[in-house]
């Protein structure tokens, strides 16, 4: 380790001590004595020794209690066993397959811990004060692979994850509150979010866009990659995949090795750095698809000089937003917002237009007239409760016109027609008794963007969850059952309801129990969740008279 002004060394016993106050201090978080310190010195340096730290952690955390042999042992041991149950009362194991059952076991054996290195978490605050976006892949890694049976373990890593100050590593913490299936990893989540949006003096949702990486790509979505002697050019297409040119402008496959006059050290540097890169455009992708959609049922606004420069002028995400309709719109003074959150409801708005921005960054109308907004006016994502017929089939030809594939469906037409004026109505159940398959189930829930309710007696459990915290709502669609560990078995779809969503500093951050009014609630939401279980009794063979008995353990 070295200091990175005056390039002297960095005595050994000084990491050393940083190490055990740490450990002592039991606090994933470091102090800023700690990030002082580490700041001094050299960045590639400090970043080595933070990951070698976490990995260190991370490999003594999960040293398996068993060998494959010794696991495939229990688990024949386990079948055995369960076998008896099933031959001495079968009414309750209709559906039961021991290849699935065995192979469930397996794993459950296989992913048991010899101990834990909870009670050395202190040790990740070094790791927190010098490493970068590369610190955020094993953590996620982490996360879904642990989440069930590290608890503690999960809440360290997020809580040293919120004193990375990288683009990448936020946008994880903020995807991890608002969509993780796990109770108590969300809540950390969401208190590690609200601490760095206070930090920084921002909301929760302007962190959210001020913090979009961009994998060292520019505003036109290219990143020179300097090998010293010779400069490549790295492209992000409209595919989002990246093509890579020499310095003679042809392209390539791969960058290439270094030559003679160039350093293979720094070459090899260049060519990591480039490689993150690309990962990290892959998680961008994917955390910004889902916090778009939440816009649109939220009925989210930016000011247009925000939306302007955060998200139409990023080289990545602009990307999505030329596959989106837009609304322009002008707030009613006299209908301020009181939610701090930037979040109006559309009668309080004048509609002007509905635009789509283009590949130089300019808007269009659908007859391709050029649309001018002002800095003050306000932009939300369209959809069609908001649109007439006519204009949602205008979109839909200027779409298809300019071969754009939409991000996700905005302007289709109403899937349902759920009686939803009445002002007493709490919950939608028009698809009670239709069956679906419990894995089919959960395969469609999983995709939809839902987790899967807390278990209760018995270990079992009853509903999918679907999280907005921009409006702290929640979405709940109940269903008969089914046990943990998960059987394939037959379920009916019961009904929908909504939730409140507590703030992340209460103790019952999950939701209050009692369903919300249908009239309260964001008409987009309200529609797109109604969409949502409509696809799942399409899954399912349909309606049946006996789904009660059907359904039954």
């Amino acid at each position: 380790m070295h200091w990175e002004k005056n390039k002297r060394k960095v005595a050994p016993e000084i990491i050393q001590w940083f190490v055990v106050q740490t450990h002592k201090l039991k606090n994933p978080e470091p102090n800023s004595l700690h990030r002082r310190y580490f700041s001094l010195m050299r960045p590639d340096e400090r970043q080595r020794l933070g990951n070698f730290i976490l990995e260190s952690w991370l490999a003594q955390d999960t040293i398996p209690k068993y060998n494959h042999e010794e696991a495939s042992k229990l688990a024949d041991q386990d079948l055995a066993q369960t076998r008896q149950y099933v031959k001495k009362y079968p009414q309750y194991y209709p559906d039961f397959d021991e290849a699935q059952y065995r192979k469930s076991r397996l794993n459950y054996f296989l992913n048991e811990c010899l101990g834990s290195a909870s009670s050395n978490k202190g040790i990740l605050a070094v790791s927190a004060a010098g490493c970068g976006s590369e610190i955020v892949a094993p953590v996620e890694r982490y996360l879904k692979q642990w989440y069930g049976h590290r608890m503690a373990q999960c809440k360290a890593l997020i809580r040293m994850l919120s004193w990375v100050d990288h683009p990448l590593a936020i946008q994880l913490i903020l995807s991890t509150a608002t969509r993780f299936r796990t109770k108590g990893i969300q809540k950390e989540a969401a208190i590690c979010a609200d601490r760095i949006a206070e930090r920084k003096g921002w909301t929760r949702d302007e962190m959210a866009d001020r913090t979009i990486p961009t994998a060292g790509f520019d505003i036109n979505g290219i990143r020179e990659i300097d090998y010293g002697t010779r400069k490549f050019t790295a492209r992000l297409r409209s595919d989002f995949s990246i093509q890579i040119e020499n310095p003679n402008g042809k392209t390539i496959k791969n960058l290439p090795a270094a030559n003679k006059a160039e350093n293979a050290d720094d070459v090899k540097a260049v060519k990591k750095d480039f490689s993150a890169a690309k990962k990290e455009v892959k998680q961008v992708l994917k955390h910004q698809k889902e916090r778009l959609y939440e816009a649109m049922c939220t009925e989210r606004t930016w000011q247009f000089e925000d939306w302007n420069l955060y998200l139409n002028n990023h080289p990545i995400i602009s990307r999505f937003c030329r596959g989106l309709v837009w609304l322009a719109l002008e707030p009613d003074t006299a209908a301020p917002d009181t939610t701090g959150e930037n979040h109006r409801q559309p009668e309080a708005l004048n509609l002007i237009c509905s635009f789509r921005p283009t590949a130089d960054r300019t808007l269009t109308d659908f007859d391709d007239e050029p649309v001018t907004l002002e800095p003050n006016h306000l932009v939300q994502i369209a959809h069609q409760s908001f649109l007439s017929d006519e204009h949602c089939r205008l979109w839909r030809e200027h779409l298809a016109d300019y071969e754009i594939e939409p991000l996700f469906e905005q302007l289709r037409e109403a899937e349902c027609g759920f009686a939803l004026k009445n002002d007493q109505l709490r919950e939608i159940k028009d698809f009670e008794g239709y069956l679906i398959n419990s894995f089919k189930l959960r395969s469609r829930m999983n995709t939809l963007g839902y987790t899967r309710g807390a278990a209760e007696d018995g270990g079992w459990f009853y509903t999918y969850h679907k999280n907005f915290p921009g409006r702290k709502l929640q979405a709940v669609i109940e269903f008969t059952g089914n046990v943990l560990p998960e059987e394939n078995r037959t379920v009916g779809l019961i009904q929908l309801y909504f939730t409140a969503l507590k703030d992340s500093h209460q103790d019952d951050y999950a939701y209050a129990h009692r369903p919300l009014k249908l009239s309260e609630l964001p008409e987009v939401m309200l529609t797109e969740c109604a969409n949502d279980l409509k696809l799942l009794a399409d899954d399912g063979p349909g309606y049946d008279e006996d789904w009660e008995k059907k359904t039954e353990y």
